[in-house]
């Protein structure tokens, strides 16, 4: 059986077959996939970027994956919602810009929404997403 030390020391070295990185999410060990140096490098380079730039990371996301407007204040763009109600959009599903050191044959989306989602509703979105894009 594979340890936590071992994740840990071989996070950046090889990359994560399906089983492990399930077996590291079953574990709550998400932290131990890792990403590639390069990858990591890229992350932090944005991350700094959006502190600053935006509010928060949350502004962000809300500005960029939901199209909220931005204004600025103090110096730092805040996301603020002029959509009427009845045009919300829920959630969005987009390739992760900055994956987890994965098989190759690993695709790593994330599930973005604007409420909290329970587990059927996150089965929902998915099947949604993916089933209409394997009919096309």
């Amino acid at each position: 059986m594979e340890t936590q030390e071992y994740y840990q020391r071989t996070k950046n070295i090889e990359p994560r077959s399906w089983q492990q990185v399930r077996s590291l999410l079953e574990k709550d060990w998400m932290h131990l996939i890792g990403r590639e140096d390069c990858i990591t490098k890229e992350y932090e380079k944005h991350q700094s970027w959006l502190a600053g730039e935006w509010a928060s990371i949350n502004d962000y996301v809300l500005a960029k994956f939901f199209d909220f407007s931005v204004v600025t204040e103090n110096g730092l763009k805040i996301a603020k919602n002029t959509k009427s109600e009845t045009e919300e959009l829920v959630y969005k599903i987009t390739v992760n810009e900055y994956p987890y050191f994965v098989d190759k044959s690993i695709s790593h989306y994330v599930l973005w929404s604007l409420s909290p989602l329970t587990p059927d509703k996150v089965e929902s979105c998915l099947e949604k997403n993916f089933n209409s894009q394997q009919q096309e």
